[in-house]
C-alpha cells in the first residue's frame, strides 16, 4: 500500500487519505463491484426468496474495516454511503457520496502525480454512484457517472502518465461498474470484455488474490461466459478461482467461496455449488473461530441450491429425489435460523438473516404445496428485526405475497407447476383452491403493504415501491375489487417510467390485461395490455441470464399462464359469435411461438440468436403447418396453408383432459403389450386433433406433410399414432414432421446426397450407477448405411469414445452423423447426454464437440440420427432436450426414438430411412416410408416397434 498522504479540503487537513481509498475499495466491494452477486427483482417468491444486501455487509475482512475508521469529515460521507448502499438504502447512497464528491476540489493536485488523489478518490465516487443508478432503474445517470469517471481516469491511460496501484484499482472499478451497465442493457459480450480487462488492472495493480474485486470480476466472467451459451468455458473459470481460494484464511475463505457457491448456481452448476458451499461450511466450523453470521449465511445460501435442486428433481419427475432435497432445504434454513438466533455473536445483520431464513422457509414451504406448514410459521416471522431500508421494503413485500397465497394457493408465483402435479398423483384429498376468506388475515396482508408502499417512499425506490403497490393491486383483484385494483396497477405502472425494468413492468402490463379482461366492454385495452406484457417479457427474455438458470424454470412456470391468456382472449371471440380475423390467428400463433421459443431459451441458457442462423430459409409449397394450442377450456387448432389464410377449429375440452389423455398414450406406448389401451387414447385423440381438420387438409390436394408444431404434452407422444378407427395417421397419404419453434426448425433444400460419419456402442454400460444394457445390433444397422452416404471409418464399441469422436469430426467432412448408442432426452440439460464407452457425453460437451469441428467446414450439419435414445420417464418436458441438443449442434434435421426401441425393428427402420434418402424422397417421407414398412411388411404391428421415431426440423 502507498505511504500516507496529507490532502487539504478547503482549511480542513486530513491524513491517510489514499490508505482509506485502498481499504474502502475493498470493503462492500461484492455489493459495489458488479452488483450482480445479488438476485435482480424479477419475481415476488424468486427475487424475495435469495439473500439480500443486507446478508452481504461482512464482505470485508476485520482488518480491512478498521482502516476506515478515521475521524474526518469526506472518509465519513463515504463510509455512511457504503453503509446505506449495503442496506439497500440507495438514495441515501447517491446523497453522501454526493456531497463527498462536491466537497473535492476538482482541480487539485497535490502529489504533482499525472493522476491526482482527488481524481482517484472522485473517480472511485463515481463508480459507487454508477452502481447505486443502475440499482434504482436510473440507468442515464449511471452511464454519466462511469463516462465521467473514465475522464478522470482513462482505463486506457497514455504511456507519457505514471500509473500508480491506486490507479489500477479505480480503473478496474470503473470498468466494473460499464461492464455491469452494459450487462444490464443486454450487452452481453462487451461486459465480458470489460470484466476481462478489469481483471488485467487488478492484476497490474499487484492486488492480493483475495481481493473481493478481483474475485467478483472473475465470477462476473464466469456468467457472461454462460450467458454467451460457453458453459464449459464458465464453469472451468469457477473451477480455477476455487483453487485460488484454497489459500487464503478461513474467514476470508469463507465469504469468498460464498460467493463462488452462489455463481455455480447461476450457471446451473447446482451439485458443484452444493459441495462448494458444504465444503466452506466442514472448514469453517472446524477453524471454530469464525463468526456465526458467515455460518448462518452459508447455511442459507446453501440452502438456496438445494431448493433449486429440489425444484429441477421434481420439473424432470424424480420425486422422491426432489422430497429428499426439499427436506435438506428446510433442515438448512432451520439451521441458519437456530445459527443466527442462538449466537453470542453480536453481530448486527444475525437477527436480519434470521428474518431471511424465515421467509425464506415460508415462500418455500409454499412454492411445494405445504401450506398448512406455512400458515403455522407465518406468524413467528417479525420483519421488525431488519434494519431500515431495502432489505426491510422487501421483507414486507415478500411476506404480503406469501401470505396472499395461503389464503389463495391458486394465485400467481404460488405453487410450482411440478409440486402441483405431485400433489394430484400422491392424494386423492381437496384440490388445493382458494380458501375462505379470514378478515383479519386480509388486514394484515394490506398492513404490511402499506408499510412497505411507506418506507419505500421514505428510500425514494419507485422500483421497490412499484412491486409493493402492484402487489397491493393484485389483492384487491382477487378480493373482487376491480376498480381499486385497476387504479394501483396503473399506479404500480406509472412508477416505472423512466426506467428500463422489463422485469417489473410485464408483470403489471399482465395484471392490467387480466382487470380489462373482466371487462367485456374494453376488450381493445386488454388486448393492449397483453400485447405490452408480452413485448416487454421479449425484452427480459433477450437479458434471461440476469436470471439465475434456476429461476429461469420458474420464469416459465410463471409466464406461461400470460401467453395462454392472451392466446385465450384472441380466439375467444368465436365464443361470443363473432368471426375472428386473421390478425388475431396470426397473433395467436406468433404468441404460442414466443411460449416455445423461451422454454426452448431457458433449457439451453442463452439466446438461441447466438447460436442459429436464421436465414437462408426456404418455403415448402406442399407442407401444412399445424397448431394444437392447449387451452383451459378448449383445443385450439390453427392451420396454415401456404397461400391460404389461416383456418382455426376448436374442440371443447378441458386442458387438464387432453393432457391426461396424453399422459396415458405415452405411458402405454413404451409397453409392447398394450396396443388395445394405445388405441383407446390414440382414437379419442384423433377425434380431438385431427377429425375437425381432416376435411380443410382433403380440400388442399397438393399438401403431402403436415409439420406439427406441438403445445405442451403433445411434443411427448408421437403425432403417426393418431388412429381414426381403422387406420394411424402416418398410414395416410401425409408424411409427418415436428417444428418446436418455425423460425428455427424452417424448411431448407437438402443437398442430393448425405456425407455420414457412423458410431456406436453395444457393450452394457454402467455410468454413475446407471445400467444401460447391451445393444446387439450396432454394427450391423451402421453396416446397412448405403457406402455411398458414408464418410470415415465408423466408431465402435470401445472407439467409441470422446476423443475419438473429437478427433473424427475435426478430420472428416460430414453433413450428418448416425449414432447409435443408449442416451437420455430432459428438460434438464445435465440429465440430456449420451452414453460413450465408460463415459457419457453431456448436451453441452456434445455441442462443443461439433461446434468445434464444423469451424472448419463449410457446411451446415443436415441430420443428426440419434438412434436407441428415449425421453426421461416423468419428465413432462423431455422433448426439449431433443430439441434442445439440435439447436445446440447446429442440425437442421434430428432423427431420435421418443423410449427405448426394440433393437432389431430399429436396425430395420433405418435401412430403409436411408434407402427412402438414397432415392431421392424428403426425410419426412422416408421416415414416413420406412414406418409403413414396419408396421404392414416386416410384421410389427404394434405401435411400440414402430411408433417412437420423430423427425424434428427439416422435414425437406
Amino acid at each position: 500500500m502507498l505511504a500516507p498522504v496529507m490532502i487539504k479540503l478547503g482549511k480542513k487537513p486530513f491524513q491517510r487519505v489514499q490508505k482509506w481509498l485502498w481499504a474502502t475499495l475493498l470493503i462492500g466491494s461484492f455489493c459495489l463491484a458488479v452488483g450482480l452477486s445479488g438476485q435482480p427483482v424479477a419475481a415476488y417468491s424468486q427475487s424475495f426468496s435469495q439473500p439480500s444486501l443486507l446478508s452481504q455487509t461482512h464482505s470485508a475482512t476485520p482488518a480491512e474495516k478498521q482502516t476506515t475508521l478515521l475521524n474526518t469529515p469526506l472518509n465519513q460521507e463515504i463510509a455512511d454511503g457504503v453503509e446505506a448502499f449495503d442496506s439497500g438504502r440507495f438514495v441515501a447512497a447517491i446523497a453522501h457520496w454526493q456531497t463527498a464528491l462536491d466537497t473535492l476540489d476538482p482541480g487539485e493536485n497535490l502529489e504533482g502525480n499525472d493522476f491526482s488523489q482527488n481524481d482517484l478518490v472522485r473517480a472511485y465516487l463515481l463508480s459507487n454512484l454508477a452502481a447505486a443508478y443502475q440499482q434504482l432503474g436510473q440507468f442515464s445517470n449511471a452511464s454519466l457517472a462511469v463516462q465521467r469517471s473514465r475522464a478522470l481516469v482513462p482505463v486506457e491511460a497514455p504511456a507519457n502518465q505514471s500509473q500508480t496501484q491506486a490507479y489500477w484499482q479505480v480503473s478496474a472499478r470503473t470498468l466494473n461498474s460499464e461492464g455491469q451497465l452494459l450487462w444490464q442493457q443486454g450487452e452481453k459480450a462487451a461486459a465480458l470484455a470489460l470484466w476481462q480487462q478489469a481483471e488485467t488492472h487488478y492484476r497490474t495493480a499487484n492486488v492480493a488474490t483475495l481481493s473481493t474485486g478481483l474475485i467478483l470480476t472473475q465470477i462476473n466472467q464466469a456468467i457472461a461466459l454462460q450467458s454467451l451459451g460457453f458453459n464449459v468455458r464458465a464453469v472451468q473459470r469457477l473451477t480455477q478461482l476455487e483453487t485460488q481460494l484454497s489459500g487464503l484464511p478461513p474467514n476470508f475463505r469463507g465469504v469468498a467461496t460464498k460467493e463462488l457457491g452462489k455463481a455455480l448456481r447461476r450457471v446451473g452448476e447446482l451439485s458443484k455449488s452444493q459441495a462448494v458451499l458444504s465444503g466452506a461450511l466442514t472448514a469453517i466450523r472446524a477453524d471454530g473461530e469464525t463468526g456465526e453470521t458467515l455460518v448462518s449465511q452459508l447455511e442459507l445460501e446453501l440452502g438456496h441450491t438445494l431448493r433449486s435442486l429440489s425444484h429441477q428433481a421434481v420439473d424432470v419427475g424424480h420425486v422422491e429425489l426432489a422430497k429428499d432435497y426439499q427436506t435438506q432445504t428446510l433442515r438448512h434454513y432451520s439451521t441458519a435460523l437456530s445459527t443466527a438466533a442462538l449466537s453470542t455473536d453480536r453481530s448486527e445483520s444475525l437477527p436480519a438473516l434470521s428474518a431471511l431464513a424465515q421467509l425464506n422457509q415460508l415462500s418455500y414451504l409454499i412454492e411445494t404445496a405445504q401450506l398448512e406448514a406455512a400458515q403455522l410459521l407465518a406468524p413467528q416471522i417479525e420483519i421488525s428485526m431488519l434494519a431500515p431500508g431495502r432489505d426491510r421494503v422487501e421483507a414486507y413485500i415478500s411476506y404480503a405475497h406469501s401470505l396472499v397465497c395461503i389464503q389463495v394457493p391458486t394465485s400467481a408465483d404460488c405453487i410450482r407447476m411440478g409440486w402441483q402435479e405431485v400433489l394430484a398423483s400422491e392424494t386423492a384429498r381437496e384440490t388445493v383452491t382458494a380458501r375462505e376468506t379470514d378478515q383479519p388475515q386480509w388486514n394484515l396482508i394490506a398492513q404490511s403493504l402499506a408499510e412497505a408502499i411507506r418506507q419505500a417512499k421514505d428510500l425514494s425506490d419507485p422500483l421497490l415501491e412499484s412491486y409493493a403497490v402492484g402487489e397491493l393491486g393484485h389483492v384487491y383483484e382477487l378480493s373482487g375489487q376491480q376498480g381499486e385494483a385497476l387504479e394501483l396497477t396503473q399506479r404500480a405502472l406509472g412508477l416505472l417510467e423512466g426506467t428500463q425494468l422489463q422485469e417489473a413492468a410485464y408483470r403489471w402490463e399482465w395484471q392490467l390485461g387480466r382487470l380489462y379482461r373482466s371487462q367485456p366492454s374494453d376488450p381493445a385495452a386488454a388486448y393492449a395490455a397483453y400485447q405490452q406484457a408480452i413485448e416487454s417479457l421479449a425484452t427480459v427474455r433477450q437479458n434471461l441470464s440476469l436470471v439465475n438458470p434456476q429461476l429461469q424454470l420458474s420464469f416459465r412456470d410463471n409466464v406461461e399462464p400470460l401467453y395462454r391468456e392472451f392466446v385465450t382472449l384472441l380466439l375467444g371471440q368465436r365464443a361470443n359469435g363473432q368471426k375472428i380475423d386473421q390478425r388475431s390467428l396470426r397473433l395467436a400463433v406468433e404468441t404460442i411461438d414466443e411460449l416455445q421459443i423461451t422454454e426452448l431459451e431457458n433449457f439451453l441458457g442463452c439466446q438461441l440468436s447466438q447460436l442459429v442462423n436464421l436465414s437462408d430459409v426456404s418455403v415448402d409449397s406442399r407442407a401444412a403447418k399445424i397448431y394444437p394450442i392447449l387451452l383451459a377450456e378448449q383445443l385450439a387448432i390453427i392451420v396454415d396453408i401456404p397461400n391460404q389464410p389461416l383456418q382455426l377449429r376448436t374442440v371443447a375440452v378441458a386442458r387438464q383432459t387432453v393432457e391426461s389423455t396424453l399422459r396415458a398414450l405415452r405411458r402405454n406406448l413404451a409397453l409392447p403389450g398394450k396396443t388395445p389401451e394405445v388405441l383407446t387414447s390414440a382414437s379419442q385423440l384423433y377425434q380431438w386433433l385431427f377429425a375437425p381438420i381432416a376435411p380443410i387438409l382433403a380440400a388442399a390436394e397438393q399438401i403431402e406433410t403436415l409439420v406439427f408444431v406441438p403445445d405442451g404434452a403433445f411434443r411427448n407422444v408421437p403425432i403417426g399414432v393418431l388412429y381414426d378407427g381403422s387406420q394411424y395417421l402416418i398410414e395416410k397419404e401425409y408424411a409427418i414432421a415436428i417444428a418446436p419453434q418455425l423460425d428455427l426448425f424452417a424448411p431448407r433444400d437438402t443437398p442430393q446426397q448425405l456425407r455420414i460419419l457412423r458410431g456406436g456402442l453395444g457393450l452394457a454400460q454402467t455410468i454413475e450407477g446407471r445400467r444401460f444394457p447391451a445393444i446387439e445390433l450396432v454394427q450391423a444397422e451402421l453396416e446397412q448405411i448405403p457406402d455411398e452416404l458414408t464418410v470415415g471409418p465408423a466408431l465402435l464399441n470401445e472407439a467409441f469414445t470422446q476423443p475419438n469422436i473429437e478427433q473424427q469430426l475435426a478430420n472428416e467432412r460430414y453433413s450428418a452423423i448416425h449414432w447409435k448408442t443408449h442416451g437420455i432426452l430432459s428438460s434438464d440439460p445435465a440429465g440430456t447426454f449420451l452414453v460413450a464407452y465408460k463415459d457419457d457425453i453431456t448436451a453441452n460437451e456434445l455441442s462443443s464437440l461439433v461446434h468445434t469441428a464444423r469451424v472448419q467446414q463449410a457446411e451446415p450439419l443436415e441430420l443428426l440420427v440419434l438412434s436407441a435414445c428415449e425421453t426421461a420417464q416423468g419428465d413432462r418436458r423431455a422433448v426439449l432436450g431433443l430439441a434442445g441438443i439440435a439447436v445446440r449442434v447446429g442440425a437442421r434435421s434430428t432423427l431420435s426414438t421418443l423410449w427405448r426401441a426394440d433393437d432389431r425393428a430399429n436396425t430395420q427402420l433405418t435401412t430403409a430411412f436411408y434407402q427412402g434418402i438414397s432415392a431421392g424422397l424428403t426425410k419426412a417421407q422416408a421416415l414416413q416410408q420406412a414406418q409403413q414398412a414396419l408396421l404392414a411388411v416386416n410384421g410389427y404391428p404394434a405401435p411400440y416397434y414402430w411408433a417412437p421415431y420423430v423427425l424434428v426440423g427439416n422435414w425437406l
